[in-house]
């Protein structure tokens, strides 16, 4: 607590409001030294700050927020669009990122980027087949045959069949060219595809 000035109005200086919400408690005290109940006040300060938005690559960003002056504290969305021929890679700038969708919380001079990379699965796109097994041991009830079908965004359908049972599965390999399905239907116990295109 600190002095205010008066009477007959009582005033008194903030000088050190944070950027955002900011609590005051207010008090008075009679001439027996007696305290009055605390009031409570709530103080919006808003602070702004300029953002810069780098795509970097071949990409847009929407919204362009870059040049503008946005509110310290406050939540903003942005959405990464990649260019034709390319993918979103990554966010950097906060936290690195991996969806095209991010959610920001604005800071004092905040710089995001928004990677793009040309498309690594254009001359992946196609039809694959071939034979499954364990890595240790060959046995029948361990290994298959699977069929894939891969789209150029890196998205795939296929089937296995194993023992005389099929299952589809679908996904989409990340940019390493990494994906991992559960198949639940070809055994008593799932069985855990892991593929790895070149």
């Amino acid at each position: 607590y600190f002095p205010a000035v008066g009477p007959p109005l009582w005033s008194a200086p903030l000088t050190d409001l944070a950027a955002g919400t900011n609590l005051i408690f207010v008090r008075a005290k009679d001439l027996s030294g007696k305290y009055s109940a605390e009031k409570k006040l709530t103080i919006v300060h808003p602070v702004f700050s300029p953002v810069v938005i780098v795509p970097e690559g071949f990409g847009t960003v929407s919204p362009n927020y870059t040049g503008q002056l946005l509110e310290i504290g406050k939540r903003y969305k942005v959405t990464a669009r990649p260019g034709s021929g390319w993918v979103f890679s990554n966010w950097s700038g906060i936290a690195a990122i991996e969806s095209t969708n991010l959610s920001f919380v604005m800071s004092s001079n905040l710089v995001l980027k928004a990677h793009f990379i040309p498309n690594p699965f254009l001359p992946l796109k196609g039809s694959y087949s071939g034979l499954f097994y364990s890595p240790e041991f060959f046995l029948h009830e361990s290994s298959g045959f699977m069929k894939l079908q891969l789209a150029s965004s890196g998205s795939f359908t296929g089937s296995a069949r194993l023992a005389g049972k099929t299952n589809a599965f679908s996904g989409k390999f990340n940019l390493r060219g990494e994906a991992t399905n559960i198949l639940s239907k070809l055994s008593s116990s799932p069985v855990i595809l892991e593929m790895h295109l070149d």
